[in-house]
């Protein structure tokens, strides 16, 4: 029974050890992140929304200005595009649904309800 509880408490002791390596590790990782995070924010003041918020002074800016944001929009629509997938599996269906629907119109009006079957 002794033997079993050593063997435990190694065990723990191991693990207790790397541990506290681990969290060693993982503080400087997060201390490296925020360094990391301090100097572009300090280098980064102008964010590309503090350059489109701003109004534009002359008729230059202003075209510059709108040239950026209609190359973002077209990114967007790029990424969204990229992101939504055409079958032509989807047209054949349509297809065949308006051909079934167009079939079963009928101009006599039924008096019961649908059939299942």
């Amino acid at each position: 029974m002794n033997a079993k509880i050593d063997f435990i408490e190694d065990i723990h002791m191991r693990y207790s050890s790397l541990e506290i390596d681990l969290d060693k590790k993982l503080k400087s990782i997060e201390e490296a992140e925020t360094n990391l995070d301090e100097q572009f924010d300090t280098s980064d003041a102008n964010t590309e929304t503090n350059e489109l918020d701003s109004y534009p002074q002359t008729l230059n800016e202003a075209r510059k200005r709108n040239k950026k944001i209609i190359e973002d929009l077209e990114k967007a629509k790029a990424r969204l595009r990229m992101r939504v997938m055409f079958s032509p599996l989807d047209e054949i269906h349509e297809k065949a649904e308006n051909n079934y629907f167009a079939a079963i119109q009928t101009p006599l009006k039924k008096k019961y309800g649908p059939i299942f079957v």
